[in-house]
């Protein structure tokens, strides 16, 4: 075979293909949306101590507790999922919001089936929000900064909070976050670091959520697709 002859066959079907996309792009549609990266956490590590079918074992049981969580809210979809992670877009802020903290409180008493001492059950979660491009491809997909910014924030490493949420989500869901304020805290804005952004050229700004696990289960307000209808009753 003759590298250099196959090399230039395949680079002339590349620039053909990329002429065409060049021109796709155009004619996708924009998307506005609040977007949501959800991850196991140690995922990777739990794998090398406990073998492949644990850790499947263990990645299948947190894709059954996302779209448990996510199933009543038409609004959410799952755009793909990505490893031990998922990756959703709603329209509106609040059943993301909803969401994340059902799926961390529910992680949590999982714990005692899909944790062990070395490795909790834990997720970690982050919210953005803005434009991006609706792309054709076999699977729906997404391309845009503020995607390429939500996932430079799931890299923060915090030992107070396991939920984050991009400033830029932050400003137009200021008043609705008020309303979950007996149970959440809201932290101020932190910048990702230089080496966490993967060196990116815009700066990346974000805002801890922190969880009171006593006053969330108190809590008697919103949450309303999980709600039973009136008249059905609970085992």
């Amino acid at each position: 075979m003759n590298v250099a002859f196959y090399a230039t066959k395949i680079q002339a079907q590349v620039m053909k293909e990329r002429e065409q996309t060049e021109y796709a792009y155009e004619r996708y549609a924009d998307a506005t949306l609040f977007w949501c990266f959800v991850d196991l956490v140690e995922s990777s590590n739990f794998r090398i101590v406990h073998g492949p079918k644990e850790g499947y074992v263990r990645g299948e049981t947190f894709f059954s507790l996302v779209n448990a969580v996510i199933a009543p809210c038409p609004d959410i979809r799952v755009v793909k999922e990505i490893g031990d992670a998922t990756f959703l877009a709603a329209p509106s802020f609040r059943p993301l919001l909803e969401s994340v903290v059902l799926i961390d409180q529910a992680a949590r008493q999982l714990a005692a089936v899909a944790a062990t001492t070395e490795f909790p059950f834990d997720i970690r979660a982050a919210i953005g929000f803005g434009p991006a491009k609706r792309l054709t491809r076999p699977h729906e997909d997404f391309l845009g900064t503020p995607i390429d910014q939500l996932a430079r924030i799931m890299t923060v490493r915090s030992e107070t909070a396991k939920l984050f949420l991009h400033e830029h989500a932050y400003a137009p869901s200021v008043e609705i976050l008020r309303e979950y304020q007996t149970f959440l805290q809201v932290g101020e804005p932190d910048m990702v670091t230089a080496a966490s952004s993967k060196h990116m050229l815009r700066p990346v700004f974000y805002r801890e959520l922190k969880v009171n696990r006593e006053a969330l289960v108190e809590f008697r307000d919103h949450f309303v697709p999980w709600r039973a209808p009136k008249g059905s009753t609970t085992s």
